[in-house]
């Protein structure tokens, strides 16, 4: 499985790496044919962008299914679920289910489409909704970032927090649905245990050809609406009034009166440009849309700039931090060498000056790992939404997973917000005391309501254990 998890996510990242340059060389000749213009940008930024968003992921669904169809065929995957149905069974699932959640910490994408390795159909679904929860390595920039802004001293401790809550939920939302829907049945987990033999190729090629075709063709086409959607959002209304927070052309002749050094002046104007972008991002659907929305987000201390990177984060989670860089580029310290020196790339120093920014415009430490919290929790990816609804087949149960994945993140960030706070307070320990013993009580009540619920309507079987509709009825395990 490390093999796997290692050649899927380690080695597919030179060809993904390959084909995100070749997408960026296309979106560059094509904007360098085309005249500038809306098309052009609709083109470039919405379609080739969302066709080229689905198809870096082909050579990690090409591995996965590739080690996947090895591993089914050779007959170890029998063994593996075997071995580790019991430690499943604990949230509800099986033991296949356990290739899917760890391939779920690299991309819940392909993570999602191994679940077909899943015959039961409840423990299919189960396991679909789970593993948009398991913190996958799109979430990983806005932890880097805000945990190397506002815990320098022991980032660690703090990353590996974030990853206890998140395995925490995931148990506990998989126990309680476990216990209302009967996911595990009483009769023991058998599974037939072929003879290990050596793969076709000809079996390992169909397999990976129908995976591969069925990702870009069915997943593509939802992920280049959204990327669209996104794109609308972001540029319209083209033009916007933005002269009550800034005036472009007197600061650009301040700039070219005042600066001499062309370096110095090329990032001031770099940055009047970035000033001038949030502002008008500020006026246009994208950032009304945030305002629009702070009123929900208030209550856990995010600004409208927060609000609205959650926005783009839909369609792919690094985006997150892409769009706090736009939006707190005017408040960006030019003179912070640290930050330069610390930084890998370009990209990590925007995401660095990024989180000084928040810290500079009044982001406490326990407001970040609130948002780094919620970010984590709430609903996934475009690219996850596409593959769950095409894999569970039902808006329905989609629609309501991401419903419920925004109410658990939401309660989550509100209570890591009041912990936070009463640990800064005084009498804070009191606070937390109180609230663990509400959260446990209500767990129990919970738990104890729903079995006396599952009581009343299911009868036990004698001879087999399994779960009859009515006393008496013939069981359709045993037919006693």
């Amino acid at each position: 499985m490390f093999i796997t998890f290692f050649c899927t996510f380690a080695v597919g990242q030179y060809p993904m790496d390959w084909l995100d340059a070749g997408v960026e060389w296309f979106k560059k000749f094509v904007e360098s044919k085309m005249s500038e213009g809306l098309f052009r940008s609709l083109l470039v930024d919405g379609i080739i962008s969302g066709v080229g968003s689905v198809i870096v992921f082909l050579p990690n669904i090409l591995i996965l299914f590739l080690w996947i169809s090895l591993l089914e065929d050779s007959g170890y995957m029998s063994r593996a679920a075997f071995m580790f149905d019991r430690l499943m069974t604990r949230i509800g699932l099986q033991g296949r289910s356990f290739i899917p959640m760890i391939m779920g910490l690299g991309c819940n994408v392909p993570a999602i489409m191994a679940t077909r390795i899943i015959d039961s159909k409840m423990q299919r679904l189960l396991t679909i909704m789970l593993i948009p929860l398991v913190i996958c390595s799109a979430r990983l920039p806005v932890m880097t970032m805000l945990c190397g802004t506002f815990f320098t001293e022991n980032q660690a401790y703090w990353m590996a927090l974030l990853f206890l809550v998140n395995f925490a939920i995931i148990i506990f939302l998989g126990h309680m649905i476990s216990i209302m829907y009967k996911t595990v049945e009483n009769s023991p987990f058998l599974i037939e245990m072929p003879p290990y033999r050596l793969p076709t190729f000809k079996s390992t090629m169909d397999m990976l050809k129908e995976k591969s075709l069925h990702f870009i063709v069915k997943a593509g086409t939802i992920i280049l609406a959204g990327t669209i959607i996104i794109w609308v959002l972001s540029n319209f209304p083209q033009k916007v009034d933005i002269s009550d927070k800034l005036d472009v052309a007197a600061e650009k002749a301040k700039i070219e009166s005042t600066i001499n050094n062309e370096e110095e002046k090329e990032a001031a104007l770099e940055n009047l440009k970035q000033r001038k972008e949030s502002f008008e991002m500020e006026k246009r659907y994208i950032g009304q849309l945030g305002n629009m929305i702070l009123p929900i987000f208030k209550p856990l201390g995010f600004t409208w700039r927060e609000s609205v990177s959650l926005v783009p984060g839909f369609l792919a989670k690094e985006s997150v931090v892409s769009t706090l860089a736009v939006l707190y580029s005017p408040f960006f310290d030019k003179e912070d060498e640290n930050t330069k020196k610390e930084a890998k790339d370009e990209d990590e120093e925007k995401g660095r000056k990024a989180g000084a920014a928040m810290r500079k415009c009044g982001m406490t430490n326990v407001q970040a790992f609130v948002f780094m919290v919620f970010t984590l929790l709430y609903i996934p990816c475009l690219a996850t939404f596409g593959i769950m609804q095409k894999e569970s087949g039902s808006w329905k149960f989609t629609i309501a997973s991401l419903i419920a994945y925004f109410i658990i993140a939401y309660a989550v960030a509100y209570i890591s917000l009041l912990v936070g706070n009463a640990l800064i307070a005084e009498q804070g320990w009191q606070t937390i005391t109180i609230a663990l013993i509400a959260i446990i009580s209500v767990w129990y009540l919970l738990h104890v309501s729903i079995v006396s619920i599952r009581g009343k309507i299911c009868h036990t079987c004698s001879s087999c254990g399994s779960c009859c509709e009515k006393e008496g009825k013939c069981c359709h395990k045993c037919d006693n």
